[in-house]
């Protein structure tokens, strides 16, 4: 799933939680506002909770899905 800023999602399944790890840094409004607009609208529908994770940091940037 590549987006405008080259990025590549990995996505883990972890019982009702995906986590998908972004490889590159927090602040990357073009990685988030392309997930945001690729994804989140069929996951929030696969009622699951999804976490955006920050590779680099491993704090949790967004947070998608059942809870919004």
């Amino acid at each position: 799933m590549a987006g405008k800023s080259g990025w590549l999602a990995r996505a883990l399944i972890l019982g009702a939680e995906r986590l998908v790890f972004h490889p590159h840094m927090t602040c990357d409004r073009d990685f988030q506002k392309e997930f945001s607009a690729s994804a989140q609208r069929r996951w929030r529908e696969s009622g699951a909770v999804w976490l955006l994770v920050c590779a680099q940091s491993g704090l949790v940037v967004q947070e998608f899905g059942a809870v919004c």
